[in-house]
């Protein structure tokens, strides 16, 4: 159990629907959304421009750009040296601009020779603050290219009323992906495409850079999305796995300030699986996804947000067979002429199927994406960087009952359960059933002991338990007995002493909330997890001394933040699908999609702070050391706001704060179990080792890369996600649909 929690603690690190702020809103759209184009910068002597005005001074470029031959008689000419730089914008000899650095100078008459090789913003800018969001209109495609007969790209639709739009629109018309004889005569060996793709895009790129070093890079497409796609193929006996570059969407290149920038947009669609039989199935889908990456204090940190709604069309299939098909655009940015920038955005359908299984055929559905950077026009020592997928979401859509049925198996087996409700045999009298086996029981106990090989339910009642510690050190013997006590500082978690253990006992928590808090008095309680579901970064259980403090009865309101918006004192939050900021009738809503910066900044604004990770947890469970904050019964939604029946208890959004009073804190606290995750103070640390005892948030200096976020949300059914114990990790920019705050106040 603990490393599946592990597992899928790590993927909600990756994958927490998270929101930057400057990126057009995920899941509602871009369709439209505010461009960005900020740009301070200072050149160095040594960086030579060179426009339109000047470009009469390169008489030559060479087809790899490493040799440059200037007219002597220019000023370019005559002042270029050995160690500068040349900075190209668009001109007619360098069309997506060109950035390179003079190894050596010879003049040859009338003429300049120079040696070059590829230079780095890093070389060019001794100050550089660019920043960059910016929406692909189909109206300004450039040209468009694609080798597949029945695919039509409308370049130009227009929304009613006669407006240009911006959305891409992909039709496919029986449009064949994969031909494995490569004739179009045979059509029994093909993999077709029937259906229809739109999307709107756009995309943010930023670059810091401070006495010619790389302080900060973000990278990052927001891509809103509808299809309805088929998927058929005639081929028998195949196993195949093919990706098509379907279509490819040129744009003119364009400059912010001296920086050329040329976007290129591909269709990507692939296919892989193995078939047995004709098949053919569908999934339509509408998804807005954000995924990137930031580059600060020498880490990289990816983020990832988005929203979904799936349909299918029922398979079509004889027999056994697996396939997975996927389809979405692929942006790629050139920097000064060179490879840089990208991400790709996919949504996908999965189906297998096995005529012999029960269910025989399942269809899924998902989102993937990922972003990264090649080559090194941003800095030589920052290299290569992709993130890998940061969504990893994979949905159920449909399943069928076996045509065949449930296979029972007894291989080995002459009696007990067939895996089908039925049975593999019956003992004999005098025998009884232990693991497929026919036994014979023992009547008496012999040695006056219930040994394994005996049936403890025949077995006299004057018999005797025989304690089982094999493998513990400590615990129950399974006879009323202890297998071993643990020493001081330690605790027993499955049968084994762990250091840093816990054992609090104190007075009954009392609820004593006024003026929208609830008190927490001074007194110790233990921290950590003992119970089946640990993750690793919630050991060592440990005691912990909290000073007194109040905390927030609620999550802070989108009416409360607004009134900080209103002081001037708080930004605004995101404005995505599943954002509460903006919405009519979420004003008693917890305000979502804020940072850990905007979650500090209220709290401070509100004459409080941020709760430290043990006081949030204190908070949650109490002394008693309880599983959830209501006790250690299951999540349900009686208890709290989660994924039951859908998002948000089947309303696909959070509930106004306080509507599950079920679920309360022994202190009164309300919803510090789902709705949204929590910010706190503390920094991210894998685990409690070296944590402190008194309280206080754990802050490193200088400041980690991850803080700290409590509680789970709507988004969650797994009741992993929803203890009190349970932790995760967000970039601090991260300000994702899932993301909230309480606040804390000393006493």
């Amino acid at each position: 159990m603990l490393a599946k929690e592990v597992v899928m603690k790590r993927i909600v690190r990756i994958s927490a629907m998270v929101f930057v702020a400057t990126l057009v809103s995920c899941g509602g759209g871009n369709k439209g959304g505010k461009e960005t184009n900020e740009i301070t910068y200072k050149l160095p002597e040594s960086t030579k421009q060179v426009t339109q005005e000047n470009e009469s001074a390169v008489t030559e470029i060479s087809k790899d750009q490493s040799e440059i031959v200037l007219d002597a008689k220019s000023n370019l000419g005559s002042s270029v040296k050995e160690g500068d730089v040349l900075l190209f914008g668009i001109t007619s000899k360098t069309p997506r601009g060109l950035l390179r650095k003079v190894v050596s100078r010879q003049e040859n008459g009338s003429s300049v020779a120079l040696k070059t090789e590829q230079a780095t913003l890093e070389d060019a800018f001794e100050n550089l603050h660019l920043k960059m969001t910016r929406d692909l209109k189909p109206g300004e495609l450039e040209s468009t290219s694609t080798s597949l007969s029945g695919l039509t790209i409308l370049e130009a639709p227009l929304n009613v009323g006669g407006t240009m739009s911006n959305e891409f629109q992909v039709n496919f018309d029986n449009t064949v992906l994969y031909d494995m004889d490569g004739s179009p005569d045979t059509t029994d060996d093909q993999v077709v495409a029937d259906g229809s793709i739109t999307f709107t895009l756009s995309f943010t790129f930023e670059v810091d850079i401070s006495w010619f070093t790389l302080k900060h890079v973000k990278i990052g497409p927001d891509v809103d999305e509808k299809a309805d796609v088929e998927i058929s193929t005639t081929m028998p006996g195949l196993s195949f796995s093919k990706e098509i570059p379907i279509a490819d969407l040129y744009f003119p290149p364009f400059t912010v300030g001296p920086v050329p920038v040329v976007t290129n947009l591909e269709l990507v669609m692939g296919a892989n699986g193995e078939l047995t039989v004709q098949v053919s199935a569908g999934v339509n889908e509408e998804m807005g996804v954000s995924v990137g990456a930031m580059y600060e204090d020498s880490a990289w940190q990816p983020y990832a947000d988005f929203t979904h709604e799936f349909g299918y069309t029922p398979p079509q299939l004889d027999a056994s067979a697996s396939l997975k098909a996927y389809l979405g655009p692929k942006l790629n940015l050139l920097i000064c002429g060179v490879a840089g920038p990208y991400g790709q955005i996919n949504g996908y359908m999965e189906l297998t199927a096995d005529i012999n299984a029960d269910p025989w055929w399942a269809l899924y559905a998902g989102i993937e994406g990922w972003v990264g950077i090649t080559g090194k026009i941003l800095s030589f020592t920052l290299g290569s960087y992709e993130t890998g997928d940061l969504i990893g979401y994979r949905k159920l859509l449909a399943q069928a009952d076996g045509p065949i049925g449930c296979q029972p198996d007894c291989e080995g087996k002459e009696c007990g359960d067939d895996g089908c409700g039925g049975s593999c045999g019956e003992c004999g009298s005098g025998e009884t059933c232990k693991s497929g086996q026919c036994v014979e029981i023992t009547p008496t106990c012999g040695d006056g002991i219930c040994d394994p090989g005996e049936d403890f339910d025949n077995c006299p009642s004057d018999c005797e338990c025989q304690p089982d510690c094999e493998g513990k050190e400590c615990g129950d013997d399974g006879c009323g007995g202890s297998c071993g006590e643990c020493g001081s500082g330690e605790t027993c978690v499955d049968g084994k002493c762990q250091t840093g253990g816990c054992n609090v006992s104190g007075p009954e928590p009392k609820v004593n909330c006024s003026g929208g808090m609830c008190v927490v008095p001074a007194g110790p309680f233990c921290m950590g997890c003992v119970d089946n579901q640990c993750g690793s970064d919630e050991y060592p259980y440990h005691e912990v001394d909290v000073p007194a403090f109040e905390i927030d009865k609620y999550e802070v309101t989108v009416s409360q933040y607004g009134a900080c918006v209103n002081a001037g004192a708080c930004t605004a939050p995101g404005t995505g699908s599943y954002c509460n900021w903006g919405k009519s009738g979420k004003e008693d809503h917890p305000v979502n999609c804020i940072d850990w910066n905007q979650a500090k900044a209220y709290c401070e604004w509100a004459g409080k702070r941020l709760c430290s990770e043990s006081e949030w947890e204190k908070a949650s469970r109490g002394t008693d050391g309880r599983i959830y904050p209501w006790g250690n019964e299951e999540p349900t939604c009686d208890y709290c706001v989660m994924d039951e029946g859908g998002y948000g208890c089947g309303t696909d959004s959070t509930w106004s704060v306080g509507s599950k009073p079920a679920g309360a804190s022994p202190y009164g606290a309300l919803d510090m179990s789902g709705n949204v995750w929590e910010w706190v103070e503390d920094d991210w640390h894998i685990s409690y080792t070296g944590a402190p005892t008194n309280g206080t948030a754990w802050v490193d200096s200088p400041r980690a890369s991850t803080r700290v976020v409590r509680g789970g949300s709507f988004h969650y059914d797994y009741a992993g996600f929803l203890r009190s114990s349970n932790r995760s990790d967000v970039v601090p920019v991260g300000a994702g649909a899932d993301l909230g705050v309480r606040c804390c106040r000393s006493k």
